[in-house]
Formats: C-alpha cells, structure tokens, sequence
C-alpha cells in the first residue's frame, strides 16, 4: 500500500512540473525533455490506479502540443553520433547556434530531421508501445492521441521521418492487431 501512495505522490510531483514549470523542462537541456516523456511513458504501467495511468497519457498530449509550438525552440541539439548528422554539422552553410550545434527551431531540412529523431520520436514511438498495453482504456487512450498527434503535427515531419514513423511506430501496430486476429 505504501509503494501506491509514492507512486500518486511522485505522479502529483510531476504533475506539477508540467503543468507550471513545463518550460523549465525544455530550457535547461535537451535531454530533459526525452526524460520527461520516458517518465509520463513509465507512470502508465501504474497498473494499480487507471487514473495515472490515463493522466499521464494526456500530459504525454501535452508535451507533443508544445513541441509542435516549438516551446524548446532554444536549445541546441546534443552532439551528433551518426556519420550522416556529422556531415549536416559540418555543413558552413548551414544555421548553427555558435556552439557548433543546429539549433532545435532551424528551418533547414537537416536540422528539422534531427528535431524530429530527438524529441518527436521518443513520444510517438512510447505511445506506439502503450497500444500493446493489456488494459483496453490505456490502449484506446494511446492510439487516440498518437493519431491525434499525427493528424494534427504531421505536416512538420520530413518524408524521411514519416518512413521511419511507418516502419517503427505505426507497422508494429498494425502488425500486433493482424497476429492477434490469427
């Protein structure tokens, strides 16, 4: 009983942050945001109460909202560690923040290919897991928004991502739904 009163408590506490502090949340790294969904993402397996569960489905909503308006549109990238994102870095021509890094709300296809790998996925891709979840509410609930968060923030995807989206978000999906069929 005690572990279900540390789990409301930390769930209000993070409740909190979001809600007001959201954007001390994406002004400090680029990490803390990732952090912050892998956190909403975890508190769905809140299996005891149903109501965090859902809750933290809807802040998960919440946080793809403000990055669609760009509310981390300060921060610069981490580092790149793939041979291709070196290459983008490299480019002189191409709109950095004086660090070396492309900064979150760069208009050049490069740079918003790396937005959308770096915060975008991670959000699409736990919704994506959450429709496996075994509680109908949550899985209703997660394929809700993740189509809503498509529906409505796709246009800011390049096609390169939209392939990645089709083939590790939504095809597994798909996929999971024709073998239980069978």
């Amino acid at each position: 009983h005690r572990e279900r009163a540390i789990v409301a408590l930390a769930f209000e506490t993070i409740e909190k942050i979001v809600r007001e502090y959201f954007v001390h949340i994406t002004e400090t790294e680029t990490a803390t945001f990732t952090d912050c969904v892998n956190c909403l993402i975890a508190f769905t397996n809140a299996h005891f109460n149903m109501d965090i569960s859902l809750n933290a489905i809807a802040f998960l909503r919440f946080c793809a909202l403000k990055l669609a308006e760009g509310a981390i549109g300060q921060l610069a990238l981490p580092p790149p560690t793939l041979p291709s994102a070196d290459a983008a870095h490299s480019d002189p021509n191409a709109a950095e923040n004086g660090n070396g890094h492309h900064p979150v709300g760069a208009l050049d296809a490069d740079s918003d290919t790396e937005t959308s790998m770096y915060f975008w996925f991670p959000l699409l891709a736990g919704l994506s897991e959450l429709t496996f979840d075994p509680r109908p509410p949550i899985r209703k609930s997660a394929l809700e928004v993740l189509f809503d968060i498509l529906k409505d923030h796709g246009h800011l995807f390049q096609a390169h991502f939209w392939a990645r989206v089709f083939d590790s978000v939504l095809f597994p999906i798909f996929d999971h739904v024709r073998s239980a069929e069978h």
